[in-house]
């Protein structure tokens, strides 16, 4: 339906709909545990809502309003939906559609707002920012000398990511260059059929992502997904067309296909080593995962780099070791927080530190494993060990 009303015929929408189903990054986040894929399929209902009350029905309005509220509860970031759907309306003179969608959106925010508010610790530890503020957590982090650099940075990111999630192929040449012919699609596109509420939403995500304080990750271009797509098929239709006038719509089709098939290829055979080590354990943190199970007492609390991996596998309580602004830092500054790992979890009742075959507590990088496995090696003996899988007992 999305694409549909951005003036795709059926054929070219079931082509671009298994281009999508073949890539391997939204396979990789349908069979994660995170929210994103379920969140962004959710948001394609809530456009496909908010175009029919643009005639003025009120029921889709309302509807609109819930399931934004139900997709602001799986990801916050959606919250600029709440502000661009009104204002969109609005435009569109639908004062009673834009108010009746706030209303039934607002309560959802504000309760879980109000709930998280009233939970949330009062403290400036990066740690504990990062698990219960986002909005601390950004402004802990911000620094206006750094914003220009880092928004500069994002942008980029985003290029390439829009290029990796389009058309899987173009991450082995130039992601970035393809992403932003795609994005310049998406801009042509908007002439011909008009800005819809799809369009006005990006742009206040992308807005997000680029002023936020961290590089963004792949994942949180799903939700625009579909828009690139669209982007992607428009201009190569306007190149086939430009080329082969006689024959445009099925040359348009037969290179959608070909790109299909061969990001489905070319694609997983790329990253298939990558997927397999996201998607799966190494021997050594399974046998560490079933000496935790058996030998730590139910209540144990861990410091590790991927507590929610260690929960669900364990079932034990663990948080990650969060810097503050990370990015400012000297090497003097990483190696004197790296050393206060043991005091810092001390304070917080933890009593173990976890090593996985990658990272341990206190590295940033996989480089500096070595560096932080040396604290936990001086604070307390390792209870388990696996080659480079470790489960340390801290010293209190």
């Amino acid at each position: 339906m999305t694409l549909r009303s951005f003036g795709f015929q059926p054929p070219e929408s079931v082509f671009l709909c298994g281009l999508a189903a073949l890539n391997p990054v939204l396979l990789a986040a349908g069979t994660s545990v995170g929210p994103d894929l379920a969140c962004a399929a959710l948001l394609l209902v809530v456009f496909a809502l908010l175009g029919r009350s643009e005639s003025g029905a009120v029921r889709p309005a309302i509807l609109a309003g819930v399931l934004t509220g139900a997709a602001y509860l799986l990801r916050t970031a959606v919250l600029p939906l709440l502000a661009t759907a009104p204002l969109y309306l609005l435009w569109r003179r639908r004062g009673r559609g834009a108010l009746l969608f706030l209303a039934s959106s607002a309560p959802f925010v504000a309760a879980w707002s109000y709930w998280a508010r009233a939970h949330m610790p009062a403290t400036r530890d990066p740690t504990t920012v990062f698990y219960t503020n986002y909005l601390g957590d950004l402004l802990l982090h911000f620094s206006w000398r750094r914003a220009p650099v880092q928004a500069v940075e994002n942008v980029g990111s985003l290029f390439e990511y829009a290029g990796m999630s389009s058309v899987f192929l173009a991450a082995l040449a130039l992601p970035a260059v393809w992403g932003l012919l795609f994005l310049v699609g998406v801009a042509l596109l908007a002439r011909r059929t008009g800005l819809t509420q799809f369009h006005v939403f990006a742009l206040g995500y992308l807005v997000m992502l680029v002023v936020w304080p961290y590089k963004p990750l792949l994942r949180y271009l799903l939700p625009m997904l579909p828009l690139v797509l669209a982007g992607f098929a428009y201009l190569l239709s306007q190149l086939t067309g430009f080329l082969l006038p006689a024959g445009s719509r099925l040359a348009a089709l037969s290179a959608l296909a070909v790109i299909a098939c061969g990001s489905a290829v070319l694609g997983f055979s790329a990253y298939r080593a990558d997927l397999r080590r996201y998607e799966s354990e190494s021997p050594g943190e399974r046998a560490a995962y079933a000496w935790m199970r058996a030998n730590l007492p139910p209540d144990a609390k861990l410091v590790a780099a991927n507590p929610g991996v260690l929960y669900l596998y364990t079932g034990r309580q663990a948080a990650a070791y969060e810097p503050l602004k990370d990015f400012y830092l000297t090497p003097d500054e990483i190696a004197g927080w790296r050393r206060r790992l043991p005091g810092w979890a001390e304070e917080r009742g933890i009593g173990y530190a976890f090593c996985d075959a990658r990272l341990c507590a206190g590295a940033l990088a996989e480089r500096e494993t070595p560096l932080a496995r040396a604290v936990l090696e001086e604070s307390g003996p390792a209870l388990f060990r696996a080659g480079p899988v470790a489960v340390y007992r801290l010293a209190p």
